[in-house]
Parts: C-alpha cells; sequence; structure tokens
C-alpha cells in the first residue's frame, strides 16, 4: 500500500514472517491443521460435502462447518510500520493521477508541480 501526497509518501513496510501468534505463543500450536486423529471424519466429510454439490441443481450446500478448525493462537498478520518520506519542493500542483498495475505489480503516481512534471 503507497498511501500519501504530492509533498510527503508513506510506504508500507512488511515482512512476511511478522505475525501475532504462532509457535511461541503456544506449545500445543499446530498451525491451525486438523489432527490426525480427525483426518478420516474429514475425509467422509469432504465426500458428503462433494456428493450435496454436485446433487443440488444450483451448487449449493447448507453448511460447510465440519471444515473449520479451532484456529487457537493462529494469529493474524502485522505490519512492520510506515516510512514517510518527505520531498523538498513547493508550488502548485496540477494533472494529479494514480493508478495501480496489477499485471507488473507497480502503483504509479504522476503530477505536475511548479511547471515540473513528476511520476513515482
Amino acid at each position: 500500500m503507497l498511501p500519501g501526497r504530492t509533498m510527503q509518501e508513506a510506504t508500507q513496510l512488511n515482512i512476511e514472517s511478522l505475525w501475532s501468534g504462532g509457535p511461541f505463543a503456544d506449545p500445543s500450536y499446530n498451525g491451525g491443521n486438523k489432527l490426525p486423529s480427525e483426518q478420516t471424519a474429514m475425509a467422509q466429510a469432504m465426500q458428503r460435502i462433494r456428493q450435496t454439490i454436485f446433487q443440488s441443481t444450483t451448487g449449493d450446500i447448507d453448511s460447510i462447518e465440519v471444515l473449520g478448525n479451532d484456529p487457537g493462537q493462529y494469529g493474524s498478520y502485522a505490519g512492520a510500520g510506515h516510512l514517510l518520506s518527505t520531498l523538498n519542493i513547493s508550488g502548485t500542483v496540477s494533472d494529479y493521477g494514480r493508478w495501480l498495475d496489477l499485471d507488473q505489480g507497480l502503483a504509479r503516481t504522476s503530477w505536475t508541480q511548479s511547471g515540473t512534471s513528476l511520476i513515482r
């Protein structure tokens, strides 16, 4: 995420391993996975769910709660903070635009300030 303005840019920092919870929060942590003793029951439940979906004219099913799991200390993602950059430029801003290119993974901002075209 790249929030910010023409004079200040804020870049969200993240670290893929920065999560709350996890193995250090609970000695019985299993990553949210089913226990081996539950595998047979899970396989049978999955088969019933598949049959119900394919027998339905619309593919609907009332409940898939059996697939859920107690997340325990699975945790959630936590951001590492923001890096703020301030540009030393002044003047009237015009032609401001932002766009996101998901194919290339790029976020761009462009504007004109004091006769200078800027792109970042």
